[in-house]
């Protein structure tokens, strides 16, 4: 760091693993120009993108971003980040100078003066020092001061020396100062220490003018001389006597010596002064900023400045892009010359986009406060894949102008001007490609102040004009979509390596595939489940069937001891046994997740069954909502007719009400609605949980009621157990536990199979919904709705101007291509340029 240049530089870096993070701030400043820059760079390994695949497409992302084409997996990849900041400074300012007068033998300053009114409060501050000391004389403060003003001073000795000043006055508008000034020489003498000889001194003084003006003073070189004195042992402060023998005597018991001092010199150098006579403010030089992202596959920079030149202040903004996607590649170059002088403000700009597929150029010239003013904008566009294009507008201070063409559509303008101070013409204009020097309204406005008391408005329209307009775009709706899937087309096959077609058919092709990856997996469960009821069912029979074949030749007790124990063991372990089962296949449904195409996260069984109802629920209800909403309103459209209707049948007093009729028809809707509210209530309402709790509750229901059989067999008759028994197993033939239980799995299974069925044609059905040909037909019917609005305003409008009362018919003249209005003013209004005034 130099009294020219200083410099600021901090630099950081830290490690974590194969993570490398750096930065570095860097802050300087010279003579020339001032810069701060600031950078952060991050470095580490990307090899993981690899492993990382795109479904359907099964490319990873390494490919898709094309690492390979300018890297390896082996090299760390970085990020970097960096701004600079750059002030360059001017040589050129403004030069504030006191006002000098340049003679032979020196230099005179005239410091103008400047008179200034005294303050009310300063002349008040005087009052309040005589309310506190009433001895204070009150001065008498002038209303008025000069700055600077002259003062006179007399002729007075400087204290402690032998210098005498002679009498002076002391005036910045006439201060004088010769090119030599000498001092005489002259004694300082302090109390208590020795003389000091100032010999007499001849200063030289120069006034300099270069970039900055300053007064030179050169002090030559001179010899003080201190004469040999003796170290005072006593000295007087004020009214107080010192004496250090008494204070050392009392302390420390001893008197001072004496001390001599030998005469001193001391020479003083040379001295150089440089007294600034003005104040220098700098122009404004140039500022600059620099934004840069860097990295291996993606590089951008912007730049910015700001620069003053004798032209103008001049703007410029670059930036640029490079990146193994080329899609991402551009160049911008934008310049402005700014020009503010006297009120006046002048832009001349001009930018220009580059791009792989469009290239943009940008003119705009502003005169602003100029005679005359003027401001025009022009933007060429031109496209190897889509159109060109040109804008254009201009205003000056009789109207203005703007136009958009297209080579492949034709003009469309704009224009308002003044023609003369009482008339305003505008209009919106178009030019067929069949004849292009042909201006064809689409809509005209005509203002003209006649007698300075009435407003005359003029409105002309073609509506058919606009009409061939929206049919020529419908026309080009096929080509404008070929050519949007052409562009996104040619970087989905460089990035992607397939087109959009064949993606869209692979991303169908899997989602049907997933439907039936699903649709294997949880119909096994379900005939596990059916193949556990059945037996269950076989095993239970076999077990009482021998039971009552063997009850008569037993005996009752030893039969009692040995039945029950085996008994309980076979309900124990089939208890066990089942409960096993159903737990993991519960577990199964419950914490499986399976992962289909197209969705990020993965979904278990149930979620998977809830979503899938929860959209065809949603399916259901839009459907029926508008299916029901269409009959409410065709009903509400034709009540007004048909409950006027009543009808007597021939031959019968039996009448037909037309409101009766209508009436047990919304009736029927609602009732209709109801139900099936009501059965996607009772669908949403079936869960696999409760299924299978409903087959562990079954299960629990016959062991207790196994249990409370064998319990009355250790006690009952053989006679009474025989006929409890064929009552008990006739009982649980006839539960529906297990029927129920079959049922649902199979309405369960036959749900999936819906569902599967279902699925597969909801992917067909928007595979074969996202064609450029719905999508063509979609935009020609959004146009098709667009003319009809168009054209039904337009009727509703001459509708409602030829209903005016008839009154308004000297006012108010209307035709298929033309309305004329007169508007009495209720004030006097001679011109456009000018305010109404009153009568």
């Amino acid at each position: 760091m130099t009294s020219e240049k200083q410099k600021l530089h901090w630099s950081g870096k830290e490690t974590l693993g194969t993570l490398i993070h750096s930065s570095d701030i860097i802050l300087s400043n010279d003579q020339s120009q001032i810069t701060m820059e600031f950078s952060e760079s991050i470095e580490g390994e990307a090899a993981f993108l690899k492993s990382i695949k795109l479904p359907v497409y099964q490319r990873s992302l390494w490919d898709m971003f094309k690492f390979g084409d300018a890297t390896s997996s082996e090299h760390l990849q970085f990020l970097n980040v960096s701004t600079v900041v750059k002030y360059t400074k001017s040589n050129e300012g403004i030069l504030f100078e006191l006002p000098t007068k340049l003679f032979e033998n020196g230099v005179t300053f005239n410091i103008p003066q400047l008179t200034v009114g005294v303050p009310d409060w300063i002349k008040t501050i005087p009052k309040f020092i005589k309310e506190v000391d009433m001895r204070f004389e009150e001065p008498d403060l002038p209303d008025y001061i000069s700055i600077p003003a002259a003062i006179s001073v007399p002729e007075f000795t400087v204290p402690f020396t032998t210098l005498q000043v002679p009498t002076f006055v002391f005036d910045l508008t006439n201060l004088e100062i010769p090119n030599e000034i000498s001092t005489p020489s002259f004694d300082i003498n302090l109390p208590g220490l020795p003389t000091v000889e100032i010999p007499s001194i001849n200063a030289k003084t120069k006034y300099l003018k270069d970039k900055m003006a300053h007064l030179f003073v050169s002090l030559p070189p001179y010899e003080i001389t201190i004469s040999s004195f003796d170290l005072p042992k006593a000295f007087d402060i004020g009214d107080y006597p010192i004496r250090l023998d008494d204070i050392t005597n009392t302390l420390y018991h001893f008197e001072l010596p004496t001390i001599i001092i030998p005469e001193q010199k001391i020479d003083v150098p040379e001295i150089s002064l440089h007294l600034p006579a003005s104040v220098f403010i700098p122009a404004f030089g140039a500022l600059s900023s620099t934004v840069k992202i860097s990295s291996t596959i993606y590089n951008n920079t912007w730049t910015g400045t700001v620069e003053n030149t004798e032209e103008g202040t001049v703007c410029t903004f670059k930036s640029s892009s490079t990146s193994t996607m080329s899609f991402l590649e551009y160049n911008l170059d934008v310049i402005a010359k700014i020009l503010l002088e006297n009120g006046e403000l002048g832009v001349d700009g001009k930018s220009t986009f580059n791009h792989r597929d469009v290239n943009i150029v940008w003119k705009q010239d502003l005169q602003q406060n100029f005679s005359p003013s003027r401001h025009t904008i022009g933007i060429d566009i031109s496209s190897r894949t889509f159109t060109d294009m040109s804008v254009r507008y201009a205003s000056h201070s009789n109207g203005i102008t703007s136009s958009v063409s297209l080579p492949s559509s034709g003009f469309i303008g704009f224009q308002f001007t003044r023609r003369s101070p009482s008339q305003i013409h505008a209009k919106l204009f178009t030019r067929y490609l069949s004849t292009p020097d042909k201006d064809t309204d689409l809509m005209s406005l005509k203002m003209t102040l006649k007698n300075s008391e009435k407003l005359n408005v003029q409105v002309g329209y073609q509506i058919s004009v606009l009409s061939d307009m929206i049919n020529g775009l419908k026309e080009r709706v096929p080509t404008i979509l070929e050519t949007l899937q052409k562009f996104i087309n040619q970087y989905h096959i460089e990035h992607l390596g397939m087109d959009l077609s064949q993606a869209g058919l692979k991303m169908k092709n899997a989602l049907s595939n997933g439907v039936d990856k699903v649709h294997l997996e949880i119909p096994r469960v379900i005939e596990n489940l059916q193949s556990s009821v059945k037996q269950l069912k076989q095993e239970g029979k076999k077990v009482w069937n021998k039971i009552l074949a063997k009850l008569p030749q037993i005996d009752l007790q030893e039969f009692s001891r040995r039945f029950f124990s085996s008994a309980n063991e076979l309900l124990q372990r089939y208890e066990s046994n089942m409960r096993v089962l159903l737990d993991a296949a519960l577990k199964f449904l419950r914490n499986t997740k399976f992962h289909l195409p197209g969705l990020e996260e993965k979904l278990t069984g149930q979620e998977m069954y809830d979503r899938i109802r929860q959209s065809i629920s949603k399916i259901i209800e839009r459907a029926t909502t508008r299916f029901f909403n269409l009959m409410e309103t065709i009903a509400d459209t034709v009540s007004g007719n048909i409950n006027k209707i009543e009808l007597t049948l021939p031959g019968t007093t039996k009448v037909v009400s037309g409101k009766k009729i209508l009436k047990d028809l919304r009736s029927a809707m609602k009732s209709a609605n109801n139900q099936i509210k009501q059965a996607m209530q009772r669908w949403e309402n079936l869960r696999v949980e409760k299924v299978f709790q409903d087959m562990v509750n079954s299960i629990k229901f016959y062991i207790q009621r196994a249990e409370e059989f064998l319990n009355t067999f250790k006690a009952e008759k053989l006679e009474e157990v025989s006929s409890q028994i064929s009552a008990l197993y006739k009982e649980a033939g006839n539960l529906q536990v297990v029927q129920r239980i079959g049922d649902y799995l199979r309405i369960v299974n036959k749900g999936f199979n819906d569902l599967k069925d279902l699925s597969k044609m909801k992917v067909q059905e928007l595979y074969s919904e996202i064609s450029m040909e719905n999508l063509s037909s979609g935009l020609k019917d959004l146009l098709m709705v667009v003319e009809s609005y168009l054209n039904s305003l337009f009727r509703s409008y001459l509708g409602l101007m030829k209903s005016l009362p008839s009154y308004t018919e000297p006012y108010v003249r209307v035709s298929n291509r033309k309305t004329d209005v007169d508007i009495l003013l209720p004030f006097y209004w001679k011109s456009f340029s000018e305010w109404p005034i009153m009568a």
